[in-house]
């Protein structure tokens, strides 16, 4: 599931901004919403999870280091805000706000796990008494209000866990609240989540004028879809055999590091290739997304082969390779 997941962050961050790029990419607009769901399921028991955290707060805190260095050698003046911005909120470099948020989860963790717990002490777990599920409307409640009235992207939106919550509170419900989903209902509500979101984004498009929203990954109908899809896929994991795509999950969090620096190669390589042999670059966006995609995918792994096979594990780990 976490190498279905990887592959859909490529092809969002590899997607146009079209018309109908939007509506091809609320298919696939779980991603971060999986690897958060994914992230609940696995967690272990009541107690903080200092390995887990330090697994993920190291390589943070080193890629931002690399990128804020980066930045500001390009350029980018020193600020107050960009600092407070780079070290809580993954300002350095956008993709890195999921490690920050996945931090603040697993913080609660425990609260989680207790809580769970405490209402199914009580009676059997049912979702209309719990009002944890109500954090994450809550918050896109708000977020929608700022955006319908500003017609701008608020500064914090995805770097916060209470936008994400529902995923992992919901992964946690079914490893610890026995609630286990059912496959045709799971299907049914992810395709009527799949036709919300594209009428939403169509909406958010053509009448609001706001294609940034309309693209984004934090939409009531958006979130619905994502959600069943990960309910869905966890009915039917068990009939998953190990192949390539299992293989890209154990590898994921290295290729969700290196996978905006290995598309800007690619893309610059692909290109200056077609332009010595003259040729045309592909008119058909899907297919020179595939090609991007397929090629970037291919030298993340490569890459995270070597460095594993010829770098001390520790190093490895700092890094978020292994």
């Amino acid at each position: 599931m976490k190498g279905l997941a990887i592959i859909a962050v490529l092809f969002i961050h590899t997607g146009g901004d079209g018309t109908v790029d939007i509506a091809c990419r609320q298919l696939y607009n779980f991603p971060v919403a999986l690897f958060f769901f994914l992230s609940g399921y696995f967690i272990k028991d009541e107690r903080l999870d200092i390995k887990g955290i330090k697994h993920i707060l190291i390589p943070y805190a080193i890629w931002t280091l690399l990128y804020f260095v980066k930045t500001t050698v390009e350029g980018s003046p020193v600020t107050t805000w960009r600092v407070i911005n780079s070290l809580f909120f993954g300002g350095a470099f956008f993709p890195l706000y999921f490690l920050i948020v996945l931090i603040e989860l697993k913080l609660i963790s425990p609260w989680i796990v207790r809580h769970i717990r405490k209402m199914m002490s009580v009676s059997q777990y049912t979702f209309y008494k719990d009002w944890t599920l109500l954090i994450t409307p809550a918050t896109l409640c708000i977020l929608y209000i700022i955006r319908y009235y500003t017609h701008s992207q608020p500064l914090i939106y995805a770097q916060i866990f209470p936008t994400w919550f529902i995923f992992y509170y919901i992964g946690a419900i079914m490893k610890f609240g026995g609630f286990r989903g059912n496959t045709l209902t799971a299907l049914c509500c992810t395709l009527f989540g799949l036709y919300l979101s594209i009428w939403e984004s169509a909406y958010i498009n053509e009448v609001l004028g706001t294609p940034s929203w309309a693209g984004s990954q934090i939409k009531f109908s958006t979130f619905f879809y994502s959600l069943s899809f990960c309910i869905l896929l966890m009915t039917l994991h068990q009939k998953v055999k190990r192949n390539i795509i299992v293989r890209l999950g154990e590898l994921s969090f290295g290729i969700y590091l290196l996978h905006m620096p290995m598309i800007k190669i690619t893309n610059y390589a692909l290109n200056g290739i077609l332009d010595i042999l003259h040729i045309e670059k592909f008119k058909i966006l899907l297919v020179n997304q595939l090609s991007i995609i397929s090629i970037s995918l291919l030298l993340c792994y490569i890459f995270l082969i070597v460095m594993n096979k010829f770098l001390p594990g520790n190093v490895n780990r700092y890094l978020g390779f292994r």
